[in-house]
């Protein structure tokens, strides 16, 4: 056996070819084939054949699931991004109603001295000021009237008339008068 080869294989050949070469093509699309011979070439040795090839439908499956997943992300990207610009301009929207809003407290603000509570105290406290400035007025008459009917002298009541002057009580001084309030009413006109 030492000077005897017969075991070992005599020759390896790698061919590459096609599948339509080979006669394997089922007609999905074309891919190489690698064709390993390892055996002798001798009549009483066996050939074995190892066909090693990538199947087109595996790999062309997997790029179209990875084309797939490529379309849903983008058109979920897109989506969002529609989404992201409707809700900043709803942001935007917000913004300005509570910028709005914060004007129209402040405005209000400046009418809290003007409320209803307000506004009747006030009237109250108007009526209780003329009753009293008519109280006053008819006090300061009679006094004028007494002082002249006690002294029945023109000189005193020059000096009377003016005392009354530099006091600030003219002869237009008459009892006040209360002018109709009208009432601060809405209308829907107005809003």
């Amino acid at each position: 056996m030492e000077g005897n080869s017969s075991n070992a294989p005599s020759l390896s050949i790698l061919v590459l070819a096609s599948e339509n070469d080979l006669g394997l093509s089922d007609g999905s699309g074309s891919s190489t084939v690698v064709v390993l011979l390892l055996g002798k070439l001798s009549s009483d040795s066996s050939i074995v054949v190892v066909y090693f090839w990538s199947l087109p439908s595996c790999a062309g499956n997997q790029l179209r699931n990875v084309s797939r997943k490529l379309e849903t992300d983008l058109q979920a990207s897109k989506k969002r991004h529609t989404e992201l610009d409707a809700r900043e301009e709803a942001l935007n929207e917000l913004k300005a109603i509570q910028q709005k809003h914060n004007e129209l407290k402040v405005e209000l603000a400046q009418y809290a001295d003007n409320g209803p509570a307000t506004v009747e105290a006030m009237k109250k406290a108007i009526e209780v000021a003329h009753s009293a400035a008519n109280r006053w007025t008819g006090l300061v008459i009679t006094l004028y009237t007494s002082i002249i009917a006690i002294l029945l002298n023109d000189d005193a009541k020059e000096q009377l008339d003016n005392l009354y002057n530099e006091v600030g009580i003219t002869d237009d001084f008459d009892y006040l008068e209360l002018p109709a309030v009208v009432p601060l009413a809405v209308t829907e006109g107005e809003l």
